[in-house]
């Protein structure tokens, strides 16, 4: 697929290694998301997605890859996450962020 052009190959995801595949048209997007500036968005992924990475290229504990787990970043880092019914969200945050996070990983 790589040699017929429907999918590039490459590195690019910074601290994840091996070989990892795009479409060509993702390429310019995730250049795009490197040299934006952190948002305040949350951003909540399933925890079987496959960017999550949480306790493999991070500190801390795995947040095990389940359809049911969910995992939020904030700016780009981890802020919390749900496993089952254990809610985890980073004492660090201020007030209003914990509350995004909260609801976010309330809601999937």
């Amino acid at each position: 697929m790589e040699a017929r052009g429907e999918i590039r190959g490459g590195r690019f995801v910074h601290g994840v290694g091996g070989e990892q595949f795009a479409l060509p048209e993702v390429v310019p997007l995730l250049r795009q998301a490197s040299q934006k500036a952190k948002t305040e968005e949350v951003i909540i992924l399933s925890a079987a997605d496959l960017m999550n990475l949480i306790g493999i290229l991070t500190s801390g504990s795995k947040v095990t890859a389940s359809a049911s787990n969910t995992v939020a970043y904030l700016g780009g880092l981890h802020v919390g996450h749900r496993q089952g019914k254990v809610l985890w969200i980073d004492p660090k945050l201020g007030e209003e962020s914990k509350e995004k996070v909260s609801q976010g990983l309330r809601r999937f």
